[in-house]
């Protein structure tokens, strides 16, 4: 080994400072994390060892809770020597990555110029804060020129001995990366640690490697796994192996897209440092290269739009029994789907700093909840954005923010104009497939209505009319599509639209029909006390204004048509009044579903409960009769 001795700091006052940065365990091993993301590492292990006994190899101390940390990596390792950029002084190479500031040199890594850091402080305020006074932290590397691997001690009572310097020794790692050939590996022995249970940390890890390197995960073959163990012992190791969470839902082996399928992409948003004004007002910037590409630097903008009816069957299709509405809303959170959901991920070359931001763009709306947006950008452009040693801690300056906000405010208009469409698509799909609100307000409280035993042959009944009505709804959804396609055959000719209106126009159809087929699914996969189905329907013949019939263990009512109450309450004047809509239905369905459970414990209960039919549609009638002018406006209520 070659090279000046490197100081891990300048006096002993910062050494104390840095022991109290107020670096978290959590916080520490995404930092090292990304360490082993940039030396590009196809294999990274985090391994989470709880410890006891664990003696000083140094004082002589045990300690009885540590918690030791593995980053272990098959990266291009760290050079034996790396040359101070403007002193020209060359320095054993990790010694002067793991001091404060020394991580602003560059090294050649696989041909490539590669920055290693910014600030040079990431590395070493992890080993510092985590380790502590009282723990350690070593470092082993080894590149693909070495002979051997090569370690670096932090051990705070050493370096107070050694009057702050580092030096490098050789020595094997206890662990090896998975290609043997090069890498590095962080060993963190951290006494008393914040985070006491390893379980919620390996989760809270994979979640967030999941997120925060998604684009890499997605374009090359890296993989990132998560292991929890007790005292070393792999015999009874957890590994968790890094998934990709994908909150715009357009990469194909995410987790939202295997769920939700793929959202709507809006054309991309590109501003260009090129010293023209690029559409953008971006002449006001000059050129800006892009250090990797020797390109003017580019920012790209993408923004899409889930659809909420996949999202809900998808999360809610199948339960046992209905969730209420805040269960549902904490639900959705949980996958990115709500207020605080909602908004722009900032990725930086190609890793999340931030997400779910707005960031002055735009102001948070309902309109919002299940769109998300990317703004990403290469480290070429960290002065206009405001990027600081910690790089969740920025803010576009103001020029390039109201660039920023100028860009995408024509899409966020589509987005509204979607959401509209996707609401009246909604509106008109729930009267398409005949549900009303009541019949979910009913489904939602039927854990606490009574309930007779049904028995084995009443519930298969209830089952097979399920299916059935499902299978034929499906049918008439399907050639409903049929021939609204071929409405826009024919008026694509008539009106000479070009092939994009076509293919916009049948995208928005094929849309609303995967949304009315799931729409229809869900309501059919449970079962729902009181259903109500259109009249045309029925297989009862009477006079009252409802009928009812019992369809194994539900009540099917049918409101019938020519009835001058119904027809009231069906009208312009009041179909879209909510109130009197869902009253008027929950009044009914509440009779259906009473007169359901009388006659399936009682079957010769059927001809009173005609009879009571009969009775509460006369009355009906004489209400409209002797309300009919205030109704009609003729006097006021």
């Amino acid at each position: 080994m070659s090279g000046a001795p490197v100081p891990f700091v300048e006096y002993v006052g910062f050494l104390n400072a840095a022991l109290e940065f107020g670096l978290q365990l959590e916080d520490g091993v995404k930092e090292l994390i990304d360490n082993s993301v940039d030396a590009g590492a196809k294999n990274i292990q985090i391994i989470l060892d709880k410890r006891s006994n664990v003696q000083d190899q140094t004082t002589g101390i045990v300690r009885d809770d540590v918690t030791r940390i593995y980053v272990v990596d098959d990266g291009c390792g760290i050079p034996a020597t790396i040359e101070e950029r403007g002193t020209g002084i060359e320095y054993a190479g990790l010694p002067f990555v793991l001091s404060f500031g020394g991580r602003s040199a560059d090294f050649i890594n696989a041909g490539n110029q590669q920055r290693i850091g910014r600030f040079g402080w990431g590395l070493s305020a992890t080993v510092a804060c985590l380790a502590h006074e009282t723990g350690q932290g070593i470092i082993w590397t080894k590149q693909l020129q070495d002979s051997a691997w090569r370690s670096c001690r932090f051990h705070y009572p050493t370096l107070l001995q050694n009057q702050q310097q580092l030096s490098e020794e050789p020595g094997s790692p206890p662990l090896l990366p998975p290609d043997f050939s090069t890498g590095t590996i962080v060993m963190i022995d951290c006494v008393d640690a914040d985070r006491t249970r390893l379980k919620p940390l390996q989760q809270a890890l994979v979640k967030h490697a999941g997120r925060t390197y998604r684009h890499r995960l997605n374009k090359s073959d890296t993989n990132i796994t998560v292991t929890t163990l007790s005292e070393g012992k792999w015999e009874n190791a957890q590994h968790s192996k890094v998934g990709i969470n994908d909150p715009l839902g357009v990469l194909s082996n995410s987790r939202e897209v295997e769920l939700f399928g793929v959202s709507k992409q809006y054309e991309r948003v590109t501003l260009r440092f090129d010293g023209t004004d690029n559409d953008h007002e971006m002449e006001q910037f000059g050129t800006i290269l892009d250090e990797t590409t020797q390109q003017p630097a580019e920012v790209h903008i993408d923004i899409t739009l889930a659809s909420k009816a996949k999202v809900d069957l998808a999360l809610f299709g199948n339960l046992d029994k209905p969730m209420d509405a805040p269960k549902r809303d904490r639900e959705r959170e949980r996958y990115g789907f709500g207020m605080k959901g909602q908004g722009f991920s900032y990725v930086r070359d190609g890793r999340e700093i931030v997400h779910s931001r707005s960031k002055g763009l735009y102001t948070r709306n309902d309109y919002y909840n299940y769109m998300h947006g990317e703004i990403q950008f290469s480290s070429s452009l960290d002065h206009l954005f405001g990027i600081q040693q910690n790089k969740s801690r920025f803010h576009a300056v103001a020029p390039l923010q109201a660039v920023l906000k100028e860009a995408i405010a024509d899409v966020l208009t589509k987005v509204r104009h979607d959401v509209n469409a996707q609401a009246n698509t909604s509106k008109l799909n729930q009267s398409t497939v005949a549900i009303r609100d009541a019949e979910d307000d009913i489904q939602k409280v039927a854990p606490h209505l009574p309930s007779p035993a049904y028995t084995p042959m009443q519930q298969a009944e209830g089952d097979e009319a399920r299916q059935t009505a499902k299978q034929e709804t499906d049918k008439h959804i399907e050639q409903a599509y049929k021939v609204k396609l071929a409405r826009l055959e024919s008026e694509m000719i008539e009106e000479n639209k070009d092939e994009q209106w076509k293919n916009e126009e049948t995208h928005q159809l094929q849309l609303a029909i995967d949304d009315l087929l799931m729409r229809n699914k869900r309501r059919w996969s449970n079962r729902a006390p009181v259903r109500f189905m259109p009249w045309e329907n029925r297989e009862t013949s009477g006079f009252s204004m409802y009928e009812v019939e019992t369809r194994g263990d539900e009540a099917y009512v049918y409101l019938r048509e020519g009835n001058q109450l119904v027809d009231l309450i069906k009208s312009e004047v009041l179909e879209n009044d909510e109130r009197v809509q869902r009253s008027f239905d929950l009044m009914i369905g509440a009779l259906a579903y009473a007169e359901h459970l009388d006659c399936t414990l009682e079957p010769d209960n059927e001809a009173m409960w005609e009879s009571v039919r009969k009775d509460i549609s006369d009355a009906a009638l004489k209400f409209l009769i002797e309300y009919s002018p205030v109704l009609n406006g003729e006097v006021e209520q």
